[in-house]
C-alpha cells in the first residue's frame, strides 16, 4: 500500500457497477485493475504475486456461484479479500467471513467512504482470516451453490469409471460455461466458454450415460476438443435450465461397464437433488435471517415487513440481472379485515391476519418467502419462475386461503427481460386492485339480487 492508496484487483462483471466502483476507489487515491471472473483474478494474482493489496470481489460471477469465488480467492493467495455484493443476508456475511473475507459490504448500502475504509482496513491486516482445516461447517451458512458437490462427484467418477477427465457445463447468460473441471490436461478449462459440436446431442435430448466417440465434442475458442470416447449425463439444476456432466478420455481402449454407466446416471441425479435441497435450505435461511432481525419482522404474523421486502426485492433483482432468471411478484390483499375488526373486534382481526400468513406460507415453494407489507397486504416473489408458473402458484394460494377461511384478492406480474422486479411489483399491485374492485362489484350484485 502506498502513502496515498491501495492497489485493488476489482472482480466485477457488471459494467455499471464496474464504472461506479472504479470511480469511487480512484477518487480516494486507490489504483484499480479490473477483471470479470474469478478465473482471471486468480491468473492475475498468480502472475503478479504481491502487486495487489486487496481483492474486491463481487459474488454471482459467470464462472462461480455463491461463495465459491471467496473460497477460491482466499485459498489461492494471501491477498485480503473484501466481498462486495447486492445480497444483504446476514448468513451470507457470516459464511464469507468464515471463509476468510476481511469484510462484506452490500451494494447500494455501503457509502464510498465505507468502501474506502474497508479497503484500507483490509490492506493493513496480516491477511485473510482462514477457517481451521477440517473444522465443522456452520450448518447455518448460506448455500454456496452446487459446485463443491459437482467437483467431489467428478473426482469420484474419474477414479471409478475409466474416464479420467470430467467437467460440468451449463448455460449462463446464453453461453455454455465450464463451471467445474477435474483431471489432467487443459481441455475445457474451468471458466471457459465452449460450443458443443454436432457430435453432441442437444442437452434436452441427452440420456444419462450416453456414449459418443471418437469425436470432436466441443470448441473452446479456436481450439477443438478431440476425444477417443466421451460419456454424457444431463443435470437439471434450475427449472428449465439443463447442464451437462461430461467425462472423456483419449484412450480408445476404454469401454465403460454397465455399472459405470449406472453410476454416472445416479451421480447426475444426485447432483440435481443436492442442489434442490440446498435451494430449499437457502429459502429457510432467508426466512431465518428476517426472523433474526427485529427491525425487519412484523410482530403479529412473524413475517418479514415492508423494509425486509424492499431489501429482498433488490437482492432478487440483482440475481435476475446477473443470471438472466425470471421472477413473478404476487400481491395479496385481504378482503374482509375491516368487517372482521368492526364485527368481532381487533382480536379476531389479528387472528384473521395470522391465518392469512399461515395459509400463504403453506402455499408457496420452500425457496420463496412471504412478507406482510401493509395493514392487510402481503407479497411474495416466486424466484426463478415465469408467466407459465404463475397460475399454478395463484391457485395454491387461493386453495390455502379458502381452507383457512380467508377471503383475498390476488394480483401477480412476471418480470420480463427488459423490465425489473420493482416494475413487476407495481404491476402486480395494480392487478390485485383490479381484482379487488371486480370482487367488490360481484358481491354488490349478489346482495342486490
Amino acid at each position: 500500500m502506498s502513502d496515498h492508496g491501495c492497489s485493488v484487483l476489482l472482480v466485477e462483471d457488471d459494467a455499471d457497477f464496474l464504472f461506479i466502483t472504479t470511480a469511487h476507489l480512484t477518487s480516494f487515491g486507490h489504483t484499480v485493475v479490473s477483471v470479470p471472473s474469478v478465473h482471471e483474478a486468480l491468473e492475475h494474482l498468480g502472475r503478479r504475486h504481491g502487486d495487489f493489496d486487496v481483492v474486491l470481489l463481487d459474488l454471482g460471477l459467470p464462472d462461480t456461484t455463491g461463495l465459491d469465488g471467496v473460497r477460491a480467492t482466499t485459498e489461492s493467495s494471501g491477498t485480503p479479500v473484501v466481498v462486495y455484493t447486492a445480497d444483504p443476508r446476514a448468513s451470507l456475511r457470516r459464511a464469507a467471513e468464515e471463509l476468510g473475507a476481511s469484510a462484506v459490504l452490500v451494494k447500494g448500502e455501503a457509502t464510498p467512504e465505507v468502501l474506502d475504509r474497508a479497503i484500507r482496513g483490509a490492506a493493513t491486516t496480516a491477511g485473510p482470516i482462514r477457517s481451521a482445516p477440517f473444522s465443522t461447517p456452520d450448518v447455518f451458512a448460506a448455500y454456496d451453490g452446487p459446485e463443491p458437490a459437482i467437483r467431489d462427484t467428478c473426482e469420484v467418477l474419474a477414479l471409478t469409471t475409466g474416464f479420467d477427465r470430467w467437467a460440468f457445463v451449463r448455460p449462463v447468460a446464453s453461453i455454455e460455461v465450464v463451471l467445474v473441471r477435474v483431471g489432467p490436461g487443459d481441455e475445457l478449462r474451468n471458466g471457459a466458454h465452449v460450443r458443443w459440436t454436432t457430435d453432441i446431442p442437444p442437452a434436452a435430448d441427452i440420456e444419462a450415460g450416453e456414449l459418443v466417440g471418437p469425436a470432436t465434442i466441443a470448441r473452446n475458442g479456436d481450439h477443438d476438443v478431440h476425444v477417443a470416447r466421451a460419456v454424457l449425463a444431463p443435470v437439471e439444476l434450475d427449472p428449465g435450465v439443463r447442464g451437462t456432466l461430461v467425462g472423456w478420455t483419449h484412450d480408445a481402449d476404454v469401454h465403460p461397464t454397465e455399472l459405470a454407466t449406472r453410476t454416472i446416471a445416479h451421480a447426475a441425479r444426485g447432483i440435481a437433488t443436492f442442489h434442490e435441497l440446498g435451494r430449499q435450505r437457502d429459502g429457510a435461511l432467508r426466512r431465518a435471517d428476517i426472523a433474526g432481525n427485529a427491525a425487519s419482522v412484523d410482530v403479529l404474523t412473524k413475517l418479514g415487513n415492508r423494509r425486509a421486502f424492499d431489501a429482498y426485492l433488490r437482492a432478487e433483482e440483482d440475481r435476475c440481472v446477473r443470471h438472466e432468471h425470471g421472477g413473478v411478484v404476487f400481491v395479496v390483499d385481504l378482503d374482509r379485515l375491516k368487517q372482521v375488526n368492526d364485527t368481532d373486534g381487533h382480536g379476531a382481526g389479528d387472528r384473521y391476519l395470522r391465518a392469512a400468513a399461515i395459509a400463504l406460507n403453506e402455499a408457496i415453494r420452500p425457496t420463496d418467502v412471504v412478507f406482510r407489507i401493509g395493514g392487510d397486504e402481503f407479497a411474495t416473489i416466486a424466484v426463478q419462475s415465469d408467466i407459465a408458473d404463475a397460475p399454478g402458484i395463484e391457485e395454491r394460494m387461493r386453495q390455502q386461503l379458502d381452507a383457512h377461511g380467508v377471503d383475498a384478492s390476488i394480483g401477480w406480474a412476471a418480470r420480463p427481460p427488459e423490465s425489473t422486479l420493482l416494475q413487476a411489483f407495481a404491476a402486480a399491485d395494480d392487478a390485485m386492485y383490479r381484482q379487488k374492485v371486480e370482487r367488490r362489484a360481484t358481491r354488490a350484485e349478489r346482495s342486490d339480487s
